[in-house]
């Protein structure tokens, strides 16, 4: 092979392992995205009934604080949205508080604050 083929050949290759590296790229998104849907949709198939009692206490990560989306705060247990009454705490985004349970349904629940822990 002369040096032009040789040459052609090798920027064929690079050219090929280049788009293999985005072909990874987009599949590694792909799987990211259906990951997510899947545990989206197990979040809203489950009773959240079957695993928060009214009464019980956890401490959760407030993701949405008061006034945002509502009176309440918007937190997560166990992927159960549940939303949590601030009572006399003021509560922002990232802020780590104890709560306790006082209603569940179906597909979420509803606490009160106990202690703010941040």
């Amino acid at each position: 092979m002369d040096k032009e083929r040789l040459q052609r050949v090798d920027d064929a290759i690079r050219e090929s392992r280049s788009k293999l590296s985005e072909i990874k790229s987009e599949l590694a998104e792909i799987e990211d995205v259906l990951e997510a849907e899947a545990a989206h949709e197990d979040t809203i198939t489950r009773d959240a009934r079957d695993q928060l009692t009214p009464g019980e206490s956890h401490r959760v990560v407030i993701e949405t604080p008061p006034g945002e989306s509502g009176p309440d705060a918007v937190a997560r247990i166990q992927g159960i949205v549940t939303f949590v009454k601030p009572g006399e705490y003021e509560l922002k985004t990232a802020t780590t508080a104890d709560i306790k349970i006082t209603d569940v349904g179906d597909n979420q629940a509803h606490a009160v604050v106990a202690d703010v822990i941040n």
